[in-house]
């Protein structure tokens, strides 16, 4: 796609290249992250997983130069040209195989910089320079300088990169809001399921010699977050516990309908007041152990998809196991139509990553569909995220369906669906928005970097560049 805008090489804009330290830095448990070319994500980093390093190491791969917000982060090697840009307030170092690009002058917006590296004419500059190799493609860093690129004066930069960062902030708004949603609903499985808080504030009353009514208002503040088990557990006074329940419980749910209340009440009743020893500790009475195949239903995909068979946009989505999650889309009909009460989710069989879907969607090599079997999907999904870990690049679908797992009963399981459900619907609303998002983003780019699409012709399709 030609441009109306000049073109120029990189170079002779300014825009400079800061190259990383050639070697990797010691692994810590506390520190400074790390960014690798796998934490290079859809456009943004991803901190999950991140390698974290010392304070002396950060100061050492940082010598030469210190990531700052806005500077463009470019992969060499292996997904050659993949971008990202520092958020504000990361202090990290770079990994090996990736650059910084930064604007040191006034002829590029650092911002504008971002987006004219996410268009057309930058992925031809990446072809062009690519070096093709038998196991891993790249790039030289004497080559990027040269990339040229479409750049108009600066104010129709600046005009350009507000209006794509408003669509990307409220993109990244989206995925914050779904990661919160999924870590309320892990945070009462583990409430509920693993540690079990309920039941242990149970008997903790129970043994204080707590009446049946003290005991499940107990229950009820675990549950409603009132209060947190260790305030219970470090009381010795009954009646200061009681009194200290009451009030906060109250206001907790002051502002609950009737019919919330009722379910709080009855919720508590379900849990019981004691723990019993099993083969995995001490666990709610009426729990059982067993192994995590018991509670698995492997799905057949009629057919797995490749990359060749996918394309950017389309009605569709095609789950991987990479971090990404995403391979592509496509127009056919779905392998796999889960809905809101019929969910369905994936394990890669390599990566250990998990995702529940309640939306139509297919998939690649190593994916692996799966359903609960005696439990709800939803339960059974938070029963073992996270319980088989990434150990190397290899298959771990047998190592996490015999992993022993306790499981509670049916009743209880079926509460903890209906109260996450809901987050799950908010979930798919994000996803569809964004995706939505994406689109519009992607389609309007080409068009803006190249000058094809002016202010006024924008405004007519409900859209307008900042003054």
């Amino acid at each position: 796609m030609g441009s109306d805008y000049p073109t120029k090489a990189l170079k002779d804009v300014g825009v400079k290249l800061y190259d990383c330290v050639h070697a990797t830095p010691k692994a810590t448990q506390k520190g400074y992250p790390y960014i690798a070319i796998p934490n290079i994500q859809e456009s943004r980093i991803s901190l999950n997983d991140v390698r974290v390093i010392s304070k002396k190491d950060y100061a050492e791969w940082t010598k030469k130069l210190k990531p700052q917000e806005g500077d463009v982060i470019v992969t060499r090697r292996g997904r050659v040209g993949d971008i990202a840009t520092i958020p504000k307030g990361l202090e990290c170092a770079i990994g090996q195989n990736l650059i910084i690009l930064r604007s040191e002058g006034d002829q590029v917006s650092q911002r504008y910089l971002r987006w004219v590296l996410s268009g057309p004419q930058y992925k031809i500059e990446v072809a062009k320079y690519l070096n093709v190799g038998a196991v891993f493609d790249s790039l030289n860093c004497r080559d990027i300088p040269k990339f040229e690129l479409p750049f108009p004066d600066i104010d129709k930069q600046k005009s350009i990169a507000a209006f794509f960062d408003s669509i990307q902030e409220k993109i990244e708004l989206n995925q914050q809001l779904n990661q919160t949603l999924e870590q309320i609903s892990q945070a009462i499985f583990k409430s509920w399921f693993v540690d079990f808080e309920p039941v242990k504030a149970k008997e903790h009353i129970r043994k204080m010699g707590g009446n049946s009514d003290q005991i499940e208002k107990v229950a009820q503040s675990i549950i409603s977050g009132a209060v947190n088990l260790d305030d219970i557990l470090k009381g010795s006074d009954l009646t200061d516990i009681n009194a200290k329940i009451e009030s906060k419980l109250d206001a907790k749910i002051e502002l609950r309908t009737n019919e919330q209340k009722n379910e709080l009440v009855e919720t508590a009743k379900l849990f019981p007041s004691s723990l019993i020893e099993s083969e995995l500790g001490l666990i709610p009475e009426g729990c059982a152990c067993s192994n995590v195949k018991n509670i698995l239903k492997r799905l057949r995909p009629p057919k797995r998809y490749t990359k060749k068979q996918v394309q950017p946009y389309g009605e569709v989505p095609v789950f991987e196991q990479g971090a990404g999650l995403l391979l592509g889309f496509h127009d056919d009909p779905p392998g796999f139509e889960p809905t809101l009460n019929n969910p369905i989710f994936i394990f890669g069989d390599h990566t250990c990553l998990m995702h529940l879907s309640i939306s139509p969607f297919d998939i690649s090599q190593n994916v692996i569909p799966i359903q609960g079997k005696a439990r709800s999907t939803i339960w059974v999904y938070y029963a073992v995220k996270d319980l088989q870990k990434f150990q190397e690049y290899r298959r771990h679908w047998s190592e996490l369906i015999v992993k022993k797992i306790v499981i509670s009963p049916k009743p209880l399981c079926t509460v903890f669906e209906k109260v996450v459900t809901t987050n799950h619907l908010k979930i798919e609303k994000n996803h569809i928005q964004n995706k939505e998002l994406k689109r519009i983003r992607d389609a309007l780019l080409p068009k803006l970097l190249s000058g094809e699409l002016n202010n006024h012709r924008l405004q007519a399709g409900g859209f307008k560049l900042a003054d």
